[in-house]
């Protein structure tokens, strides 16, 4: 019997090879869509959910403050809070301080011959309890026993040595705190699991030899992880510490709470102190994306199987005579069905492997693609449950036909199987067509983040650390740099723009009230021509000039800090206080030094030394400029690479992630469009045959081919019209919603959505037109033939 199935299921597809090859290319790109998403989801929820010995019970330490603009989560907590916490409450087992790499703590590392910038990790003991961190040569046991022990990069080995053989030598390290000759103890690889990227781990103790004020406990920057004992109560655990700072810093109003550690990663937004999401959006969205087009994919098979019924009725009718039930033949159908989804899964298979590479470079992540026994029970469930949902529907149609009537052809058309397929086009197009409209706002909203006048100039600004002799002698390089063709200014600043300024709070003014004490400012600091080689536009008053010697304890503000401080009258020569008496000298328009999600924070500048030279070129004159700026550091700085960025390039880099949303929904749009316009391709062939005759006779009797054409597409143009009425309100309210997201947006019109409107009718009717022209185009003689 299952040998009869087989057979019949095989001479059933070559019988209806149109409507059968679309029924299998659809479910693969379903699949194909589905196995990528899957893959990728897994990915993401592994990531920071490591197999160490104490991973499960890992916790790390947040900290809110509130602030005049509302409640600011960092991970950045007191140097001594780790281990006092670790001793003070009895469900932590024990804390681990980790200072995460940060750009002051980066340095270069030679061993003599070859000279790497490499980015620093300090550690405290039971780190590699809670971390993936494996250890390729010497232990991690022991790696960091000794102060002046590091362990190194698998990259990093093969840079400096060109092997790994390298435990036991020497190399020496040039960092502001950190200058000193260290033994190398151990060989590590990142797992491709974990967000952090370093370089070299120093031990924490190290740390603190180099950076002692910050066992102070109103000084920060460190991340506070803790392993709980099993059976912790999270919940009771974070009511327990809210306000243990209170008790150490008096007059804190900062909180405190723990998160999984595994959790970050997805979970890394907040909102008002308490998590909201962050990377998990992205990940429920594609795989919504994928289950509605995997369900499109289904709706073909449904649509052309149900349709091609009358193709079957007396197959079905001789099988009910000869004593098949409902139940057997319901067990057939669904049997052919599971068996094409097995054929899409192989041929789905077959085009994640060949666009994976591809996929890696729009996610920019690895992603590992390997065919386990979780994963290949994961395929055979998924194609089974695609052949159900799929061929359910029209198992229980067919097998319900009555033999006597299939025999005596006295079936006739069934509205409801009628409706339930134009109710199936339908929601098909109202997919597509959201995912068309989603696809123009993504598109829209990121051009304008990247076109945006930002209140400053990015282009042609470069900046690099002032590291090693630099540092000792920043004026007579930056003397030197002004010098050279194509340099159009140079000055210096602490930090990085976009999205790396300086914060801070505290500040004192003629008439503040209680409630602005709170107000925390950015604040951007460095060399006299900093404000003006950026290009920030003066609103009143004057930028710092070595003309005025008074000028150190100056300040300039940007005019949200203006009206946040609600200073009364002319700002200008009114004085502040902020780590000393200072005198307001300038206010500036406000510019966006952070990502557009965010609002204009209150800011100020200040003059102090920087520790990054910052350097505008002449447009047209770049590559000779930095050929010239490249010898002019060697000169300075033999032995340090030099390490440049773009202004433009880090600011291009805020919106990645959006890049990555627009480039996988514009593909996954065309996947759905293109799988409901195969659909509607075979559903119009099929009607095409089905009418044969009658487009004859209305031939016969006068009607030209456009008559004829228009006659047979209508239909369809109605379902795609009433698919457009219903998709656009519905691409409103969840474009909106994801507009929300940003501070500054562009707006919603109807341009966006007329336009996705037009582009699916379009699709829509191209593809029923190909067909239904065919078919007008016909000789008429061949549809009145009796078959």
């Amino acid at each position: 019997m299952i040998k009869h199935h087989i057979k019949l299921f095989f001479r059933t597809l070559k019988t209806n090879g149109t409507s059968s090859c679309i029924n299998i290319f659809g479910l693969s790109l379903g699949l194909a869509t589905v196995v990528l998403i899957a893959f990728w989801t897994k990915f993401e929820f592994n990531m920071n959910a490591f197999d160490e010995r104490d991973s499960a019970q890992h916790v790390q330490i947040f900290l809110n403050r509130l602030t005049a603009t509302g409640i600011e989560t960092v991970d950045r907590t007191p140097g001594p809070l780790t281990r006092a916490m670790a001793d003070e409450f009895p469900e932590v087992a024990y804390g681990v301080p980790v200072v995460a790499p940060r750009f002051f703590y980066f340095g270069v590392l030679t061993n003599g011959r070859n000279s790497v910038k490499a980015r620093s990790h300090f550690v405290g003991e039971g780190f590699f309890n809670i971390f993936g961190c494996d250890f390729l040569r010497g232990s991690k046991v022991s790696a960091l026993n000794d102060k002046n022990a590091i362990a190194i990069s698998k990259q990093m080995a093969i840079t400096l040595y060109g092997t790994l053989d390298v435990v036991g030598k020497t190399v020496e390290f040039k960092n502001e705190y950190f200058d000193g000759t260290y033994t190398i103890s151990g060989v590590f690889e990142i797992p491709n699991n974990s967000s952090s990227d370093y370089d070299i781990i120093f031990s924490y103790e190290r740390f603190l030899m180099g950076r002692p004020n910050l066992l102070k406990w109103n000084n920060g920057g460190i991340q506070a992880h803790m392993v709980l004992h099993e059976g912790t109560d999270l919940a009771a655990f974070n009511s327990k510490i809210k306000d243990y700072l209170a008790t150490k810093i008096e007059g804190s109003e900062a909180t405190l709470f723990a998160q999984k550690y595994a959790e970050n990663y997805l979970y890394g937004t907040y909102e008002n102190g308490v998590p909201t999401g962050g990377k998990i959006t992205c990940v429920k969205l594609f795989a919504m994306i994928a289950a509605f087009i995997m369900l499109i994919a289904c709706i073909n098979f449904v649509n052309l199987s149900t349709a091609r019924a009358s193709k079957r009725l007396k197959e079905i009718g001789i099988k009910k005579v000869v004593g098949a039930n409902r139940r057997t033949l319901i067990a057939q159908y669904l049997g052919e069905s599971i068996l094409m989804a097995f054929f899409a899964l192989f041929i789905a298979l077959g085009i994640v492997l060949a666009i994976h590479p591809f996929f890696e470079g729009i996610i920019g992540e690895q992603l590992p693609f390997e065919l386990g026994s979780k994963e290949i029970i994961f395929l055979v469930s998924c194609s089974i449950f695609t052949g159900l949902l799929a061929g359910s529907y029209p198992a229980i149609y067919l097998s319900g036909f009555k033999a006597i009537d299939v025999l005596k052809s006295k079936l006739s058309s069934n509205l409801g199987e009628f409706w339930v397929r134009k109710g199936l086009v339908v929601f098909q197009f109202v997919v597509s067509i959201v995912m068309i409209c989603a696809v123009l706002v993504i598109y829209k909203q990121v051009q304008f983040m990247q076109t945006k006048d930002l209140g400053y100039d990015k282009e042609n600004i470069l900046s690099f650390p002032m590291e090693g002799e630099l540092a000792k002698d920043s004026d007579a390089f930056l003397s030197e740099l002004k010098k050279i063709p194509g340099v159009s200014a140079a000055s210096h600043m602490w930090g990085e723009i976009p999205g790396n300024t300086s914060r801070a709070s505290g500040f004192q003014w003629k008439g503040q009230i209680l409630e602005e004490q709170k107000i925390s400012f950015n604040y951007i600091e460095g060399g006299y021509d900093m404000v003006s080689l950026l290009g920030v536009k003066i609103h009143s008053g004057r930028v710092f000039s070595k003309s005025h010697p008074t000028d150190g304890e100056a300040i300039i503000f940007n005019e949200t800090a203006i009206k946040t401080m609600n200073i009364e009258g002319n700002p200008i020569g009114q004085t502040v206080n902020f780590k000393g008496r200072r005198k307001i000298i300038g206010v500036v328009k406000d510019f966006n030094v952070d990502a557009l999600s965010e609002k204009i924070r209150p800011l100020f500048f200040i003059l102090s030394k920087g520790n990054n030279f910052i350097v505008k070129l002449t447009p047209g004159l770049e590559k000779g400029s930095l050929a010239k700026i490249g010898d002019l550091y060697r000169t300075f700085n033999e032995n340090y690479p030099l390490d440049f960025s773009f202004l433009e390039d880090r600011y291009q880099a805020l919106y990645a992630s959006e890049r990555r949303v627009g480039a996988l929904s514009k593909y996954f749009t065309a996947l759905a469009i293109a799988i409901s316009c195969m659909g509607v391709f075979g559903l119009a062939a099929f009607m095409a045959e089905r009418r044969k005759k009658e487009i004859g006779i209305r031939k016969v009797l006068g009607q030209s081919v456009g008559q004829v054409t228009l006659m047979l597409s209508s239909e369809f143009a109605k379902l795609v019209f009433i698919s457009i009425l219903i998709a656009l309100p519905v691409a409103y309210v969840l474009t909106s919603s994801w507009l929300s997201g940003f501070a500054y947006r562009i707006s919603l019109h109807m341009g966006y959505f007329v336009g996705a409107g037009l582009i699916g009718f379009s699709l829509a009717m191209f593809t029923v037109g190909s067909q239904t022209i065919a078919a007008a185009h016909k000789n008429p003689i061949e549809g009145l033939k009796e078959e």
